[in-house]
């Protein structure tokens, strides 16, 4: 059973993983400009997964493509990563959302629940 094959596009080279369920119909899902998911039903031969992902070729590299365009063009937030702030600044932060949050609900006239 395949698992796994790669997709040469110059010098990229892009990973598509097989995953077997018990669906009715196959999906293809980029995740990151060198990985593809195809998801299939479980009965589903190699022989199908393999033509499906030709037929597919040509849609599989402009996504991926596209994806990694995505990806060079992020701009950051400036803001501090979560992993590197302390517990008192975490406590800050969301003090300060509560309060922000309150002052809108007053405005708009809604509540909220937690």
């Amino acid at each position: 059973m395949i698992q796994e094959w790669k997709i040469q596009d110059g010098v990229r080279q892009i990973h598509l993983k097989v995953i077997r369920s018990s669906r009715k119909s196959i999906g293809l899902e980029v995740r990151e400009a060198d990985e593809v998911y195809i998801r299939v039903p479980v009965g589903l031969s190699d022989k199908e997964i393999t033509k499906f992902a030709e037929e597919h070729r040509q849609w599989i590299l402009e996504k991926t493509k596209l994806v990694e365009i995505r990806q060079n063009h992020r701009e950051s937030t400036g803001a501090t990563p979560p992993e590197i702030l302390s517990p008192v600044e975490i406590e800050e932060i969301k003090r300060k959302i509560g309060s922000r949050v309150q002052y809108y609900c007053q405005v708009m006239g809604v509540s909220v629940g937690r």
